[in-house]
């Protein structure tokens, strides 16, 4: 008498099932990921944005302690130094 054996490639409910859960897990895990991944950029274009307002600010104090003449002066080097001029 021949002893039954599953066809090839055949797969059991239990691996089904087995397969299944580790399908979601691994979803599951590329989603945290992809989550993480989103907070930390928001959260390093927040300190970017921090950055530039702080640098901004100590430049306006800067260019409000300086005479009229002399703030003329630096945004005239400003332009002089950009590369389309």
């Amino acid at each position: 008498m021949e002893k039954y054996t599953a066809p090839r490639g055949f797969k059991s409910s239990a691996q089904l099932t087995e397969e299944n859960r580790q399908k979601a897990q691994k979803a599951k895990e590329r989603q945290e990921v992809a989550r993480r991944k989103k907070a930390e950029e928001e959260e390093q274009r927040a300190l970017d944005s921090a950055d530039r307002e702080k640098d901004q600010g100590r430049i306006r104090g800067y260019l409000e302690s300086v005479t009229q003449e002399e703030r003329l002066e630096i945004e005239i080097a400003a332009i002089r130094a950009l590369p389309i001029a």
